[in-house]
């Protein structure tokens, strides 16, 4: 997993054929909306097929879903005793990241799901608290994980294809 992490590949060199086969369907495609539900449901299929191969990496990935990213690295570690470096090189190997990596996603996706929906700050500020320690956090947050600021996506980016993906 480590291999593919922080590049860019075609469909090709990932699924192999399915790539192909999926390159060559959405270039027949021309209603964007069908394209979304394509590409969509060909995630959502491997996804449902990727098995985890490792139960430690299985029992981490679930404590952090459960916990919305909210539990510590320092507290995997004592449920699993395992070191942090272990559980880094078994996410690195599995996951493609280390686990702080993905519990920063996982927190983030929860708050972006809401805020794709148009629910205004006032409406999340209670909330976002328990995860971020002030706005200018969840804001600097924001910015590192979609490469725009908050008011920036809302106004240059933020579209359907974002919507429906949040809304997944």
């Amino acid at each position: 997993m480590k291999e593919t992490t922080n590049r860019r590949f075609q469909f090709e060199e990932l699924l192999d054929n399915r790539g192909k086969r999926l390159s060559e369907t959405l270039c027949s495609i021309e209603s964007i909306e069908r394209k979304i539900n394509l590409i969509r449901d060909m995630l959502h299929e491997c996804h449902c097929k990727k098995q985890f191969q490792n139960s430690i990496v299985e029992y981490c990935v679930n404590s952090l879903r459960s916990t919305s990213g909210l539990i510590s690295i320092s507290e995997m570690e004592r449920k699993m005793g395992y070191t942090r470096r272990y559980l880094e090189i078994l996410f690195k190997n599995h996951v493609g990241f280390s686990p702080k990596v993905l519990a920063g996603i996982i927190c983030f996706q929860k708050f972006y799901k809401k805020w794709a929906i148009r629910k205004t700050y006032n409406d999340l500020k209670d909330e976002l608290n328990d995860y971020y320690f002030y706005q200018a956090h969840f804001t600097k947050e924001f910015k590192r994980m979609t490469g725009f600021s908050p008011l920036q996506f809302k106004l240059e980016v933020l579209n359907e294809f974002g919507r429906r993906i949040s809304l997944r």
